[in-house]
């Protein structure tokens, strides 16, 4: 069985889905792929990936997001991002279970770099194609994804209630995504205080993968998992900035690659 092929169930809750999307005179249409892609993680609850469609569009209305977004758009908004919140996201990879892993420092990440209305639409967009570059092909999909995040040093000048908030409902309830775990690693007191705050607005399943560790336990109890490689030198990997950039560039490219192959 090819992984990078959907399954004859997969494809049925996706044209049932892609029917009533198209039914429904008040929403756009999808690519296929994106009609896929919510079947995978809804399965064969139609009504959740309805919601999930009917926010999604909202969030990509409010973010100017064209459509499912595209590859140029991507590299550019992402480009951006880094430039707004340079070093906040560190490394991008698979793991040895076919999970797409991305890893942030806690501490990088600047609210205060978020003013404006465009400012508002660089965050949110590069998240989103962020997402999408963690998501490239069917087998991703199914697999879902793992975020690390490096927590030592941060402060309350790392911390948005709005900018929590806004993330946790894309990622929590609109865009369509396994994430595996959550690892949020080096917690200390402000970690647990900032958690405490955040945690009303993620769904059950969200707080059901975050895991808060030491460092060197979280990897110690799952040696050979995260390749060398995909993680940055705070993680103990070897990433450098610009295999992160050739990286997440090339994953983007695959998923609107997928985009344009795909029917179904």
């Amino acid at each position: 069985e090819d992984p990078l092929k959907p399954t004859e169930e997969e494809i049925g809750w996706a044209k049932a889905i892609k029917s009533l999307v198209e039914a429904n005179k008040k929403l756009k249409n999808l690519s296929d792929l994106e009609y896929l892609h919510h079947a995978i993680v809804a399965k064969d609850n139609v009504k959740k990936a309805m919601k999930r469609i009917e926010r999604m569009e909202a969030f990509k209305l409010k973010y100017g997001i064209e459509g499912d977004g595209n590859y140029q758009h991507g590299c550019q908004v992402i480009e951006q991002f880094l430039i707004q919140q340079p070093n906040a996201i560190t490394g991008i990879g698979i793991d040895s279970k076919g999970r797409y892993v991305c890893s942030m420092d806690y501490k990088m990440f600047l609210p205060k770099s978020v003013k404006t209305d465009q400012d508002w639409n660089v965050l949110m967009a590069g998240l989103f194609y962020i997402f999408q570059a963690l998501q490239p092909n069917v087998s991703a999909i199914r697999h879902g994804c793992v975020w690390l995040c490096e927590c030592r040093g941060m402060g309350w000048k790392n911390f948005s209630l709005e900018i929590e908030k806004r993330s946790a409902e894309f990622y929590s309830d609109a865009y369509p995504m396994r994430i595996k775990e959550m690892g949020l690693l080096d917690p200390h007191g402000i970690l647990h205080a900032v958690y405490k705050i955040i945690k009303v607005f993620l769904s059950q399943k969200i707080k059901d993968v975050v895991c808060m560790e030491k460092k060197e336990k979280y990897f110690e109890t799952r040696p050979g998992l995260y390749p060398n490689e995909i993680l940055p030198s705070s993680l103990g990997g070897t990433i450098t900035e610009q295999q992160f950039v050739q990286t997440y560039q090339s994953f983007l490219k695959e998923r609107y690659e997928t985009v344009a192959n795909f029917n179904l």
